[in-house]
């Protein structure tokens, strides 16, 4: 009971804070998809509508989504201490441990897409073959801009595994180098890059700046921005007290209402930029959960968050696609209305067959597919093998061996001091002296042999 009384309040404050669940960055994903879908119903602008979105909308809302992705690649393998002498290996099995988490639902929504798509705009056969063979590099992961992408928000994908592989190497390699050299300059070098050009902002994914395209560097920027808030709230978690949360809370406020009012506010794309830095620091604050906001968001209902997120992410635009087919000519709010009503419903089919997929897996293909053939093979295998097989060794071991039982032995009156010398070889017998064999002794005869044989 003293322990607990002298207990330090904040770090007893601390661990509880460690052991809730954090659904404050699964809140601001879940905002940042809604500014993605927000940024894409610029196609929904007609003749009499004048319609003025937030400068960078898409770009700066998966701009968070890739520092987002950075720092859980380093926190996730930095948290695996690996000490191997593969860390390629290591990072392609990384890498791909991450594509199989979001695969079913990144497949889901393309082929969603791609079905509604080919129905609204393209009837004849060759028209959907053309179409399908040029979507091979989407389905490859290899597309990471949108000059033709079925669905084209899912580039983010494509660019983020793309890059993330040559750093989660370094990260496996070289973890003090990465986090404390290489993301750093990395990070701000292409920043700086973007900020001196002509337009000086976010590039486009489908831009070409040498031989990367915009994507590219946007994800290649925006995950080393990621591993750079990393090693932040590395220094935020050994400085922890209740006089430092205090702090943090006021500093996470700050952070992200002057992103957001620049953003907002301000509607300039060079404030936007110039406020981007910002969002690394709050990131890591954010996901530290020692800022009090982290109370604001403890509820279990906001678990799903973070899957809503995604499923609005990758088929907003399927639902787009609809409107703009076959509801075309109206005003920009009934338009967006519309967009909503139609991503709920494509998400809620999403859901349905992701579902059922997944309930296929575990009931039926898991077996199927992971099922081991080695019994099937092992039995033709000792069939072919045991005709080979050296006929004296066959011939020996029949001889001082025999596994045949007694009633089929040709003299079933035979003397029971004669029963035990079928279990024993030459060497044996010349050892034993028959005139001290007491066979009367249950231990050398079974009682029930004994009634057998009689």
């Amino acid at each position: 009971m003293q322990n607990t009384e002298l207990q330090n309040p904040a770090e007893s404050d601390l661990k509880k804070t460690n052991k809730r669940r954090n659904y404050e960055l699964d809140f601001l994903k879940l905002v940042f998809a809604v500014f993605v879908f927000w940024s894409h119903t610029s196609a929904l602008e007609y003749s009499g509508t004048k319609i003025t979105l937030p400068p960078m909308l898409g770009r700066a809302a998966v701009h968070f989504y890739f520092i987002l992705s950075g720092m859980f690649m380093a926190n996730s393998i930095i948290k695996r201490n690996y000490t191997g002498n593969e860390p390629g290996k290591a990072a392609i099995t990384f890498v791909m441990k991450k594509f199989k988490a979001l695969a079913l639902n990144w497949g889901t929504a393309l082929v969603i897409c791609a079905v509604v798509t080919r129905i609204a705009y393209h009837t004849s056969f060759e028209a959907l073959w053309n179409k399908l063979v040029r979507s091979i590099p989407e389905l490859l992961l290899i597309q990471s801009s949108s000059t033709y992408m079925l669905n084209r928000p899912a580039w983010y994908i494509a660019a983020m595994f793309f890059c993330m592989l040559p750093l989660a190497y370094m990260l496996f390699k070289k973890r003090d180098f990465t986090v404390n050299v290489l993301a750093p300059l990395a990070s701000i070098s292409l920043y700086l890059y973007m900020w001196n050009t002509d337009k000086g902002v976010l590039f486009f994914n489908y831009d070409v700046v040498g031989v990367f395209t915009g994507g590219i560097l946007d994800a290649f920027c925006g995950l080393s921005f990621g591993i750079c808030a990393y090693s932040i709230y590395t220094h935020i978690n050994k400085n922890a007290n209740r006089n430092v949360r205090v702090m943090l809370t006021i500093a996470e406020v700050a952070l992200y209402g002057i992103f957001f009012a620049a953003w907002f506010a301000l509607r300039k794309e060079k404030s936007v930029m110039a406020a981007l830095p910002l969002l690394p620091i709050a990131i890591a604050i954010t996901f530290s959960g020692q800022s009090y906001l982290v109370r604001l968001f403890e509820f279990k209902w906001m678990r799903y968050f973070a899957p809503l997120s995604l499923t609005i992410f990758l088929n907003h635009r399927t639902a787009r696609v609809i409107v703009i087919k076959y509801f075309p000519g109206r005003n920009f709010t009934s338009s967006v209305l519309l967009m909503v009503l139609f991503t709920e419903i494509v998400c809620f089919l999403s859901f349905l067959i992701v579902t059922l997929l997944k309930l296929l897996w575990e009931k039926k293909l898991k077996t199927a597919l992971t099922k081991s053939d080695l019994s099937e093979v092992d039995m033709p295998e000792s069939d072919v093998i045991e005709p080979d097989m050296p006929e004296p060794d066959l011939t020996e071991v029949d001889m001082t061996e025999p596994d045949m039982p007694e009633p089929d032995m040709p003299e079933p009156d035979m003397p029971e001091s004669d029963m035990p010398e079928s279990d024993m070889t030459e060497s044996d017998m010349t050892e034993v002296d028959m005139t001290n064999l007491d066979f009367n002794n249950p231990d050398l005869i079974e009682p029930d042999e004994m009634t057998k044989d009689e």
